[in-house]
């Protein structure tokens, strides 16, 4: 797909103004706010868990606050809004993480950004490189890429 610098920065704000509002959708469905946390939880049981305690105690549900330097989002709270739409999704789908629910959720999200923006809008495969193509970057090297805006780039314009 070929894309200017500069359609590619208005879709990261699309994006980024898009996930925000997923965020919030989130705090009201499940009833509870989110803050970054170094020791955020990492797989599905740990998620619920966490939930349960946020529920009981009326604390905000944490959000892993790494990795959010490159990213395509506009700021790392943009980052993290995308975390908690994406970590509510595993609570409600019961999905591990995994390889395979990883994808799933991600076509999820990638669904989501097609129904506000079109099937073939850069948002949406910049979603996709996001989520679907960083998992199994993820399950192939045992990492998230270190520079997650190049890796997005670079997918995209192969796409």
């Amino acid at each position: 797909m070929e894309f200017t610098e500069s359609e590619f920065n208005a879709a990261r704000w699309h994006l980024s103004s898009f996930v925000c509002t997923k965020a919030m959708q989130m705090e009201k469905r499940f009833a509870l706010t989110w803050r970054p946390d170094p020791r955020a939880p990492e797989t599905l049981p740990e998620m619920q868990r966490a939930y349960r305690h946020c529920i009981i105690h009326a604390t905000p549900f944490p959000i892993w606050d790494g990795g959010s330097e490159n990213t395509i989002y506009m700021t790392a709270n943009d980052n993290y809004a995308f975390r908690f739409w994406h970590d509510m999704l595993h609570l409600a789908l019961y999905a591990e993480t995994i390889l395979v629910d990883e994808v799933e959720l991600g076509h999820i999200h990638v669904g989501c950004v097609m129904a506000q923006f079109g099937m073939h809008s850069l948002e949406a495969a910049m979603m996709r490189a996001d989520t679907i193509e960083q998992s199994k970057y993820e399950a192939e090297h045992g990492h998230f890429p270190v520079d997650q805006l190049a890796f997005v780039k670079e997918c995209v314009r192969n796409m």
